[in-house]
């Protein structure tokens, strides 16, 4: 294999919010979700313009569909989220598991409190966050539906299992708005 460094620049405009590794698809319609889409053996760090205006996250999928997998990764540095997995299911998506985020290390985001390692976000179901190392975040791990509650229905099913997290700023786990379900 071949391991890839990246790190990316900041935009004006929507790509603004992106990271050194995004995968975006295009929802709705139903179903044009990018499916199996893969990010391993990278290094992705310092993404971000060093200002607390949550910008700079590492890897993030956004909008991905089933059997995508964010693993053996080494994310690092970056200005607010290591890892980000944000509305990754759709209306089709069953008990099967959605996404994976597994034997990755993720630390050092904490340029401001609320920086994350790993952050499973706003419609993200049936997830599985395993064997991953964390540490020296804001937040650990993270899973959360819209902040102030909304819309918790679509964060059900995930699963966190078999981290290492040790020297975390806020919590090591913390799940809320709808991500304790």
């Amino acid at each position: 294999f071949r391991r890839v460094l990246f790190r990316s620049g900041i935009y004006v405009g929507y790509t603004s919010w992106c990271a050194g590794l995004r995968a975006l698809s295009n929802d709705p319609p139903v179903g044009e979700r990018a499916l199996g889409v893969i990010f391993q053996y990278n290094t992705v760090y310092s993404n971000g313009d060093g200002t607390a205006d949550a910008r700079g996250y590492g890897i993030h999928f956004d909008t991905t569909g089933a059997g995508s997998q964010i693993r053996y990764n080494v994310v690092h540095d970056n200005d607010d989220a290591g890892i980000v997995l944000e509305n990754t299911s759709d209306t089709t998506d069953t008990s099967a598991q959605s996404q994976s985020v597994i034997y990755n290390v993720v630390y050092n985001h904490n340029l401001v409190a609320w920086a994350t390692g790993i952050y499973v976000y706003r419609q993200s179901k049936y997830n599985i966050i395993a064997n991953n190392t964390t540490y020296g975040n804001g937040y650990n791990i993270l899973v959360s539906g819209l902040y102030g509650g909304g819309n918790p229905i679509g964060m059900t099913g995930n699963v966190i299992k078999n981290n290492l997290s040790f020297g975390w700023i806020n919590y090591s786990l913390a799940a809320k708005y709808g991500g304790e379900n």
